[in-house]
């Protein structure tokens, strides 16, 4: 005898859906994430952009094809993101007695930074020369974080009274630093020692910095009479022994 219907609807003989056949989106973990990024960075460090491959990157890092491209569209995606990921990372910069020291100490630190990621810039350069937005975006981040570090000098080099204020535009002193540091890295092939960041400190920043504080805040001054005592200038920072 067959089973009541009641109201005589029809009823479905097909069975439920499986979990397997039920497409579920796979999370990854913060630390599976991470190691996905990290071993991309390095497989691009080792043999270039171009010769990177998804495949590789999932064999290294454990994971499945299907894994990282549910969760990044592309190779240059999951790049991108570990880019980014990267340039966003806090610098942890030790804070001296000086702004000559405290400037010493950030250089120091920047050039161990891009020393130890010469690698990577390396192999991206394909990558940056056929996608010059990518490079304008990390650089961007980058730019951004080291920018932080700075400001955090100047700060204190007003908390001290070493300088009067904080200058107009900080940021064009990390980018001098920036560039002479990738030029001599990259391009010159030399190293980023004690003896380079001294020299840019003392002979780049610290004047450039100087040239800021004297012109800042700009003004146009009246004409003076003849009766009237000459203006006096901005102050500069103090020059401390270290």
């Amino acid at each position: 005898m067959p089973p009541s219907n009641p109201g005589g609807k029809k009823m479905s003989t097909s069975e439920p859906q499986s979990a397997e056949s039920t497409p579920m989106r796979s999370r990854l973990s913060p630390a599976q994430e991470q190691a996905i990024l990290d071993t991309a960075m390095k497989l691009v460090a080792e043999v270039g952009y171009d010769l990177t491959s998804i495949d590789e990157i999932a064999r290294r890092a454990r994971a499945s094809k299907a894994t990282i491209y549910r969760r990044w569209k592309s190779k240059a995606d999951l790049v991108f993101a570990g880019l980014l990921r990267g340039a966003q990372r806090p610098s942890e910069v030790s804070v001296g007695a000086s702004l000559r020291e405290d400037f010493i100490l950030a250089l120091s630190a920047f050039c161990a930074t891009v020393t130890s990621g010469k690698d990577l810039l390396i192999g991206l350069m394909s990558v940056f020369h056929a996608h010059p937005e990518l490079w304008r975006l990390v650089r961007e981040q980058f730019v951004k974080r080291e920018q932080a570090s700075i400001i955090g000098v100047l700060e204190r080099a007003v908390a001290r009274g070493e300088i009067p204020a904080m200058p107009k535009d900080p940021t064009k002193i990390i980018e001098v630093a920036m560039a002479l540091t990738s030029h001599r890295l990259l391009l010159l092939r030399a190293p980023l020692d004690a003896d380079f960041v001294t020299y840019v400190v003392d002979e780049v920043l610290l004047p450039l910095l100087d040239a800021q504080l004297i012109r800042s805040p700009r003004r146009i001054a009246a004409p003076a009479s003849p009766s009237s005592p000459p203006e006096a200038k901005p102050a500069a920072r103090k020059r401390r022994p270290d």
